[in-house]
C-alpha cells in the first residue's frame, strides 16, 4: 500500500513536470509522452534494481496490515468495497459528464494538445486559463495516448482506494485512538462528497488524498528522520495546491507538520534543490505566475468577473457557513428539493439576504433531488454521526474514563489541527463560491479530529445502536452511486420515461428530464456535429461561458476548435464552419436590429 502511495505521488509530480516540460518544447504529443514514459520507466527500473535486496533503514508503511479477507468481512470495510466496485462500474459505463470538466477542465486539455503546448486560450470562459493544472496534467497523457476520455475516471478510482488507509494513518498520527480511527477511516470517505466523485472526474476529493498523503509522510519523516518521506510530503503538499487554488490555505497544515525537520533538507542541498524545483512544477505557482503575466492578477480574474473574491470577510464567513451547513445536512434523496431550497432562502431575514446578495454575489442555498458530484456534501447521516459524539458527552453529563478526551495528541498534532481550522476560516473569509460544501472536501479530515479526541467517540464505537446507525452512511452512499444522474446503475431513461407515461406527475416528468439531460451532457452538441460536413477541420465557436465545449471536439482528433470571443469577428473568422449558441444568436440579432433601427433602415 505504501509503495502504491509513494508511486502515485511521484507519478503525479512526474506528470506535472512532463506537462510543463513538453509544453516548453511544443511536444504535447504521443511522441513526446512516449519519450517521457520510456525515460520514466528506465529510471523506475534502475531505482528498483538499486533498492532490491536492500531493506530500507526507515521503512514507510501504512498501518492496518491485516489480510484483505479478514478486513472485508467486517461491515464497514465490506460496504466500502462494494461502494468502490459500483463506482468503478459507473465510471467504466459512462463518459465523464462532470459540469466543470466539460466546460473548462477537459477543453483546456484539448486546446493544449491541439497546439502541442500549454498556451493562454482565447475563450469566453476564463476558467480554462486561470485554474490549477495538476488534474489536467494527469489527464493529458491518458488522452494523448488513447484519444479518448473513457479512462479519466481511473485517477479518482485510485485516489478513492487510497483514502481509507490514509485517513487512518493521519488520524492516528494526530492522536486519535486506534478504534475510533478505524471506524472513521471508512465512514468519512463514505460521505456523499467523496463517493459521488469516485467514478467521475471531479477534483475536490483528489486534493484530499494529496493532503492526507502529505500529513502521512510528514509524520513518518518526524518519526524516522527520513529524507525520502520528507520529499514525498513536500511533493504531496505542492500537488494539493496545484489541484485547485481553494486548497492553498491547507498548505499550512503540512508545513506545520514538517517544521521540525527543516535541518534534514540541509544535509543534501543538491537533492533538496531538485525536490524544490519538482514542488514548484507540481504546485499552483506556475499558474499564478502565468495568470499575473497574462492578466496582471495572480488569480487570473483582475476585475472579479467571476465574483469569487470577497471584499467583506464577515460576509464570507456567514455565507460560506450557511451554505456548508445547508448542503451538508441534505438527505441523500429529496424529491421536493426545489421547494425546500425556496423555503430555506425565504426563511433568511430580508436584511441578511440583501447583505449577502451585495457582498457574497454567488450565495445560494441549493441542494439537488439526488446526490451529484457537483453539489454533494457530507450528507445528513455523516453529520448526525459526528454530532452524536459531543452530544453524547453533554447528555450523559459526566466524563468517562476520568477525562473528556481520550486522544493523545502531541504539540505538533494540536498545531496541525489548529492550522486546519485557520485554513478553513481563511478560505471562508476570502472565497465566495456557491459550492462551499464540495470545495471544502479536503478540509473535513482535519476539522473532524478534535471531535474524535473526545472520550465519547470511543464509547460510541462499542454501542450496537450507534454502529447500526453508522452503517447507514455507506448505505446512503451506495444508494447515491446507484441513482446518481451522472452514472445511474440502472436503465434510468427507460424507467423514468415509463414512469412519466404511467403516472403523469410533475415529479415523474422531472426525473425523466434530469436523467435524459445527464445522459446527453457529454454529447450535448451531437445534433450540431451531425450536420457538419466530414471535411470540416476547423470550427469557430461562439458559446456561453458555461457551455460544454468538449462535446464539439468529438470525434477527438478529427477537428480543431477555435473560440470566438467577439461576435463582431464571426464574419472574419478563418474557419470551415462557425457554431453559435442559441442564446448568443438571439442577442446578436437583437443588437443588429437595434442598430438598423437607430440608423433608420428599419421602422421602429
Amino acid at each position: 500500500m505504501n509503495n502504491v502511495l509513494a508511486s502515485w505521488i511521484l507519478l503525479s509530480a512526474g506528470a506535472c513536470i512532463a506537462g510543463w516540460g513538453l509544453s516548453l518544447l511544443h511536444g504535447l504529443s504521443r511522441a513526446g509522452y512516449g519519450v517521457v514514459i520510456t525515460l520514466g520507466g528506465l529510471a523506475a527500473a534502475l531505482l528498483w534494481v538499486r533498492q532490491r535486496g536492500r531493506a530500507s533503514a526507515h521503512p514507510v508503511r501504512l498501518p492496518l496490515r491485516a489480510t484483505a479477507r479478514r478486513r472485508f468481512r467486517q461491515p464497514l470495510p465490506a460496504f466500502y468495497a462494494v461502494l468502490w466496485t459500483l463506482s468503478f462500474l459507473g465510471g467504466a459505463l459512462y463518459a465523464p459528464n462532470n459540469y466543470d470538466a466539460l466546460s473548462y477542465r477537459f477543453p483546456r486539455v484539448l486546446h493544449w494538445v491541439a497546439a502541442g503546448t500549454w498556451h493562454w486560450v482565447r475563450t469566453p470562459n476564463p476558467r480554462i486559463n486561470y485554474s490549477g493544472c495538476v488534474q489536467e496534467w494527469l489527464l493529458t497523457p491518458l488522452f494523448v495516448l488513447t484519444h479518448s476520455d473513457r479512462l479519466f475516471f481511473l485517477i479518482n478510482m485510485l485516489s478513492y482506494a487510497l483514502l481509507p488507509g490514509l485517513a487512518f494513518s493521519v488520524f492516528r498520527s494526530l492522536g486519535v485512538r486506534a478504534r475510533v480511527a478505524y471506524v472513521w477511516m471508512w465512514l468519512l470517505p463514505s460521505a456523499l462528497v467523496f463517493a459521488m466523485q469516485a467514478g467521475g472526474i471531479g477534483n475536490d476529493a483528489l486534493g484530499a488524498v494529496y493532503l492526507l498523503a502529505a500529513l502521512h509522510f510528514a509524520a513518518v519523516a518526524r518519526r524516522t528522520s527520513s529524507g525520502q518521506a520528507l520529499a514525498l510530503a513536500a511533493l504531496a503538499t505542492a500537488l494539493m495546491t496545484g489541484v485547485k487554488a481553494s486548497n492553498l490555505p491547507l498548505a499550512l497544515a503540512p508545513l506545520v507538520a514538517l517544521s521540525p525537520l527543516w535541518r534534514i533538507s540541509l544535509r543534501r542541498p543538491i537533492a533538496a534543490t531538485a525536490i524544490a524545483l519538482a514542488c514548484f512544477a507540481s504546485s499552483v505557482l506556475p499558474t499564478v505566475i502565468l495568470n499575473r503575466r497574462h492578466t496582471g492578477d495572480s488569480t487570473g480574474d483582475p476585475t472579479n468577473a467571476g465574483y469569487m473574491k470577497l471584499s467583506d470577510p464577515v460576509a464570507g464567513l456567514v455565507g460560506n457557513g450557511l451554505q456548508a451547513a445547508y448542503t451538508n445536512l441534505a438527505p441523500p434523496i429529496l424529491p421536493a428539493a426545489a421547494s425546500v431550497n425556496r423555503f430555506a432562502t425565504a426563511a433568511l431575514p430580508t436584511r441578511l439576504r440583501s447583505w449577502l446578495a451585495t457582498d457574497f454575489p454567488r450565495f445560494r442555498l441549493e441542494v439537488a433531488e439526488l446526490p451529484q458530484e457537483e453539489t454533494a456534501g457530507l450528507g445528513v447521516v455523516i453529520v448526525a454521526l459526528i454530532a452524536s459524539i459531543p452530544l453524547t458527552r453533554v447528555v450523559r453529563g459526566r466524563l468517562a474514563e476520568g477525562g473528556g478526551r481520550t486522544g493523545r495528541p502531541d504539540r505538533i498534532a494540536v498545531a496541525v489541527v489548529a492550522s486546519g481550522y485557520i485554513a478553513a476560516l481563511a478560505y471562508a473569509a476570502i472565497m465566495g463560491s456557491e459550492a462551499t460544501a464540495r470545495i471544502m472536501a479536503p478540509y473535513y479530515f482535519l476539522l473532524l479530529v478534535p471531535v474524535l479526541w473526545l472520550s465519547a467517540a470511543v464509547r460510541l464505537t462499542y454501542s450496537r445502536v450507534w454502529r447500526a446507525c453508522a452503517a447507514l452512511a455507506p448505505l446512503t452512499a451506495l444508494a447515491g452511486v446507484v441513482l446518481t444522474p451522472s452514472r445511474p446503475l440502472f436503465p434510468a431513461t427507460t424507467v423514468t420515461a415509463a414512469a412519466a407515461r404511467r403516472f403523469h406527475t410533475q415529479a415523474a416528468a422531472r426525473a425523466h428530464t434530469v436523467y435524459a439531460n445527464y445522459a446527453r451532457r457529454a454529447y450535448a452538441f451531437a445534433p450540431v456535429l451531425a450536420i457538419l460536413p466530414s471535411s470540416t477541420k476547423t470550427v469557430g465557436v461562439l458559446l456561453g461561458e458555461n457551455d460544454p465545449e468538449s462535446s464539439l471536439w468529438r470525434p477527438f482528433g478529427h477537428r480543431a476548435i477555435d473560440d470566438i470571443t467577439d461576435p463582431d469577428q464571426i464574419a472574419v473568422e478563418h474557419a470551415d464552419a462557425v457554431v453559435v449558441s442559441g442564446e448568443l444568436i438571439t442577442e446578436i440579432v437583437a443588437r443588429q436590429l437595434a442598430e438598423l433601427v437607430s440608423v433608420g433602415r428599419l421602422p421602429r
